[in-house]
């Protein structure tokens, strides 16, 4: 009789001692259903936002690369030879169909020329910056072995890339990549290079 008493009196210990409802067991899984999908959703854009972040810093250091070599081979250049001055029989053994001829400069080593344009193997994205001249060997000294053609930078977006102007004797390069821009000069003809 005294436990009766009780249990109408308090009627939260009376709901416990019978355990919880269907309706209480339904909500408790929609709001864990809810709270994983949630979490679930934050862990695959944050690893997405990894990805892309990822890929712009190898953009950049390739980027900073191609600069690093230009500025260099600029500086070793005894001649140098903008868009509209480049001949393609000029261009040497390098293949230039379909390609935007943007810089060439003739060294000691050999021709090395700079041109732009899409990508002719799957494995490069969009828009491509091609260098075709002399190898360099194992100490950075360029040799003068046959020329070869690699791709310096992929993906760029479109209307960016590689562009040279020539004004009073100074060479001035700009690359362009993802709305920024690098910009390299230097000055022709055994000058010293501007930086």
């Amino acid at each position: 009789m005294v436990l009766r008493r009780r249990c109408r009196l308090n009627p939260l210990a009376r709901r416990l001692a019978g355990g919880f409802s269907l309706v209480d067991l339904s909500l408790t899984l929609l709001l864990g259903s809810v709270l994983s999908a949630l979490m679930l959703q934050l862990l695959l854009s944050e690893g997405r936002h990894g990805q892309k972040l990822a890929r712009l810093l190898r953009e950049r250091q390739s980027s900073a690369r191609a600069v690093q070599l230009i500025r260099a081979e600029l500086q070793q250049a005894r001649e140098v030879r903008l868009g509209g001055e480049i001949q393609a029989g000029l261009a040497g053994s390098c293949a230039t169909a379909g390609r935007q001829l943007v810089l060439q400069l003739h060294s000691t080593a050999g021709t090395i020329t700079y041109a732009r344009g899409p990508a002719r193997d799957p494995i490069w994205r969009g828009e491509v910056v091609w260098r075709c001249g002399p190898a360099y060997d194992r100490l950075g000294a360029l040799t003068s072995a046959a020329p070869q053609t690699r791709v310096l930078i992929d993906a760029l977006p479109p209307g960016a890339g590689l562009a040279a102007v020539s004004q009073q004797g100074v060479v001035q390069v700009r690359l362009d990549r993802l709305g920024g821009h690098q910009v390299i000069q230097a000055i022709s003809r055994g000058s010293d290079a501007v930086p």
